[in-house]
């Protein structure tokens, strides 16, 4: 079973993330994190994704290194964008990969993603 945090939960993306790990034998979602200034933070990551309870509340990104201590992955759709780069950092120290489905990045983000990217090769 692979353990997933979806960062970004409450987006479209990140319900999508939530319902397609709910329904697969082989994924457990492992963490929902969204930003500190959403209104549903505490609510459950599977009721807001119009499914019933999966008992995994929504917080914010300050949860991050400890929900990858019980992750196998993250895979982030968080915005702001900026966000992403803070959570990569969490990624490496933490040794957990994350896959990122924001977009938007500039030419230099891209290039400070692809050097975590050379310190996530463990």
């Amino acid at each position: 079973m692979i353990k997933v945090i979806v960062i970004g939960a409450g987006g479209r993306m990140g319900r999508m993330l939530v319902t397609g790990i709910s329904q697969d034998n082989d994924l457990e979602l492992a963490g929902a994190i969204e930003s500190p200034d959403v209104p549903f933070l505490g609510k459950d990551a599977g009721e807001l994704a119009g499914l019933s309870s999966l008992d995994i509340p929504i917080v914010d990104d300050s949860h991050l290194a400890d929900l990858f201590s019980k992750a196998d992955v993250a895979v982030n759709f968080i915005t702001p964008k900026e966000a992403v780069l803070k959570h990569l950092q969490i990624a490496v120290d933490s040794k957990k990969p994350m896959v990122i489905g924001t977009t938007g990045f500039t030419a230099e983000e891209e290039e400070k993603i692809k050097e975590y990217n050379k310190l996530m090769s463990y």
